[in-house]
C-alpha cells in the first residue's frame, strides 16, 4: 500500500470529542500527527457529514478547539478499526503548539 501521510504519527492515547451534525461523540485516539488523528472504533457512516468539528486537549494541557476535520481513511479490518481524519483549519498558534508537542514527545 502506498503511504500518503505528510507527517509522522505519534502513538498516543487521547480523548477526542467530535461534533458531526446534531450528534456528539467521544472517541479514543490511537495516534496523532501534525496533519491528522486516528480515532479508534469510529465507524464512518455514509449518512454522516464528511466534515466534523473536533475538540481535544494535548497531554501538555494545550486545547485544540473547533478544529474542522474530514475523514480521509477508514479501517474496518485488521489490528486497528477506526477512521483517520485530516485536521483542516488549525490556527497557526495551534499548529505550532501541536508541532512542538509532537517533537518533544517523539524525542
Amino acid at each position: 500500500m502506498l503511504e500518503r501521510r505528510n507527517s509522522a504519527r505519534l502513538p498516543l492515547s487521547l480523548k477526542v470529542r467530535e461534533l458531526n451534525g446534531d450528534y456528539q461523540y467521544t472517541w479514543d485516539a490511537a495516534d496523532l500527527s501534525e496533519d491528522g488523528v486516528f480515532l479508534k472504533s469510529k465507524i464512518c457512516f455514509s449518512s454522516q457529514d464528511p466534515f466534523s468539528k473536533l475538540n481535544l486537549t494535548l497531554p501538555d494541557g494545550t486545547p485544540l478547539l473547533n478544529v474542522t476535520a474530514r475523514v480521509v481513511r477508514e479501517s474496518r479490518r485488521g489490528p486497528q478499526v477506526g477512521c483517520g481524519l485530516e485536521l483542516m483549519n488549525l490556527s497557526e498558534d495551534h499548529r505550532m503548539a501541536l508541532k512542538r508537542f509532537l517533537v518533544l514527545r517523539a524525542s
